[in-house]
């Protein structure tokens, strides 16, 4: 019988690596935070420039409804709101001087 304890300790070790750790959350989270910084960021430097294409405004749109569906966090949902409004009024903008 003591010839079967290794195994059953290896077969714990290889069913705990398989688990996901509380990091793998974390890095998801903050990739999709510096995604939404990007599309602020892209903005920003529009706004810099004076102009900022439509289309790249049309996609900031997109990605933010689709990360507000993905969030359930209501600061960050906030924020994602904040950042489309601030899209859409740059969107009306260039509609209007159309």
């Amino acid at each position: 019988m003591s010839g079967t304890a290794p195994l059953t300790s290896v077969n714990s070790l290889l069913a705990l690596q398989e688990l996901p750790t509380s990091t793998d959350g974390k890095s998801k989270g903050v990739e999709r935070a510096e995604g939404l910084i990007e599309h602020l960021e892209a903005i920003r430097y529009g706004l810099l420039l004076g102009h900022i294409p439509r289309d790249r405004l049309s996609r900031i749109i997109n990605a933010l409804a689709a990360e507000r569906e993905k969030n359930l966090d209501p600061g960050l949902v906030q924020i994602i709101n904040d950042i489309e409004l601030r899209a859409k009024v740059e969107l009306a903008k260039l509609e209007y001087l159309k």
